[in-house]
């Protein structure tokens, strides 16, 4: 016993884990490895002593003792699977394929959501212009490494006020596609459609995203028209329209401290009216406006009991063999546990050059934050083409996760990348500032991945199976 109590000090003193708790659910993470097996409540309180004494192992009964160690058996047999999973690299071959371009068609919009990032539209209204946006499509089809399976989005402001403007572009792009498959998206705030956009949107396959916060009690508190009145009434109408229409949809809305209260009343809404994908942003920083991002345990509490609701919605869906809408969030996170496309990476893929925003002005930027951050991170312009290599001046003061001494017990280490250099920049006003961890959206993670652990232990290899391969 003498040897297998050593053997015990050493393994939980080398290996960097943590344990918490969901709901009366125990669980522990070997954060390296993101590691997550359920354990009863007395080997909760077991591991919780040692985590804070390792010498507490020497004092544990016989039966503790023996529990443990084929606790740590199986922890080393996941290592050794989940080692051989992670052995496949990012593809380097992979850098500078521009597969993703987002072209901001205006600044203008017709609604004054009380937390929008581009001043509501009252100091930003520069509009695309037809020459412009020509040379646009003309440098983007000369970009000597574009993919043959690209992505283009409109955004704004709000897009759809230049609907015309969308509609020349896409037939001068269609002149100009070639052999190249494209998959056209557009992000709306879903208050301006008629039969015409609809029959648009049907003959290029639009994919539509939809912002809105869901009930309308939820979504009117923040994205109103400029004379105040809410907008939930013509988003609930041009929702259904869309879905009738058989246009691909997802929602996204922005918790916060207000909306995580009806965080799964609006899932259930979306679900009602047969929106297959919804997602969700925490809203992270100051706009120096009236409104706070989600800061105090209590907000994140709330956060946890909803989620905890959506899996239970989840795991009864899924035993009955039925559908629900996919909370994109939640299934990034099983995804990560299971490790399957490991994405723990310091950087995004916009800095590898896979993506670029444009904007109405012809300017280039890694993605669409980066803009609203600063014109220092500008990576290019339809005169001068891309260069994506300018970001990387920007990138060296990043950190992995594994660097940040905030992040060393954190129990999604290994599988967040930390903030990202346009939020940092936006938090900080500064991108000089150390990185560090930052309350809203480190416990905005951690609150998904929780709900993620306790939605795959109630489940069976075929259920977890079926929910991630939930396609619509």
């Amino acid at each position: 016993m003498l040897k297998e109590l050593k053997e015990l000090h050493s393994y939980f003193e080398d290996e960097k884990w943590n344990v918490f708790s969901y709901y009366g659910n125990f669980y522990i993470v070997l954060l390296d490895f993101t590691i997550v097996i359920p354990i009863k409540k007395a080997m909760y309180n077991t591991l919780y002593k040692i985590k804070l004494n390792n010498d507490g192992i020497s004092k544990m009964s016989i039966k503790e003792i023996e529990d443990l160690i084929i606790l740590k058996d199986n922890l080393i047999s996941s290592q050794i699977i989940i080692a051989e999973k992670l052995s496949a690299k990012l593809n380097l071959k992979e850098m500078n394929i521009l597969k993703d371009i987002t072209i901001e068609i205006t600044e203008d919009c017709n609604l004054r959501c009380s937390y929008c990032y581009g001043s509501f539209g009252n100091t930003r209204s520069k509009t695309l212009e037809e020459n412009i946006a020509k040379q646009i499509v003309d440098c983007i089809f000369e970009y000597p490494k574009l993919s043959k399976n690209l992505r283009i989005n409109f955004f704004g402001g709000e897009p759809l006020l230049k609907f015309n403007l969308i509609a020349d572009i896409v037939d001068y792009i269609e002149e100009k596609k070639n052999d190249i498959a494209i998959q056209y998206g557009i992000t709306t705030n879903g208050t301006i459609l008629n039969d015409e956009i609809i029959e648009f949107f049907r003959r290029y396959n639009f994919y539509v995203l939809v912002s809105s916060d869901g009930v309308k009690i939820c979504n009117d508190q923040n994205r109103k028209y400029k004379n105040g009145n809410g907008s939930f009434e013509t988003i609930n109408k041009n929702l259904i329209s869309l879905l009738r229409n058989k246009i691909p949809v997802k929602a996204l809305m922005i918790l916060t401290p207000y909306s995580v209260r009806y965080f799964s009343e609006n899932i259930k809404y979306f679900d009602s009216l047969g929106v297959k994908s919804i997602s969700s942003n925490p809203f992270y920083h100051s706009s120096g406006i009236n409104i706070s991002p989600l800061r105090y345990n209590s907000q994140f509490e709330i956060l946890e009991y909803h989620l905890k609701e959506l899996t239970k919605i989840i795991i009864q869906k899924l035993k009955n063999n039925e559908k629900f809408v996919k909370y994109e969030e939640l299934h990034i996170f099983v995804r990560k546990i299971l490790n399957i496309n490991n994405e723990n990476c310091p950087v995004c893929m916009a800095v590898f050059g896979s993506s670029v925003f444009i904007d109405s002005q012809g300017d280039f930027y890694p993605c669409t934050d980066f803009k609203c951050s600063s014109s220092k991170f500008k990576i290019g312009c339809i005169k001068t083409g891309f260069n994506f290599n300018k970001i990387n001046l920007y990138m060296k003061k990043m950190k992995n996760t594994n660097e940040l001494i905030d992040c060393k017990n954190c129990l999604i280490r290994n599988i967040c990348a930390g903030l990202c250099l346009s939020q940092h920049v936006r938090i900080n006003n500064d991108y000089n500032e150390t990185y560090t961890y930052y309350s809203t959206i480190c416990n905005y993670k951690i609150a998904i991945f929780k709900a993620a652990c306790y939605l795959m232990e109630k489940l069976n290899s075929n259920q977890i199976k079926a929910f991630l391969e939930y396609d619509y």
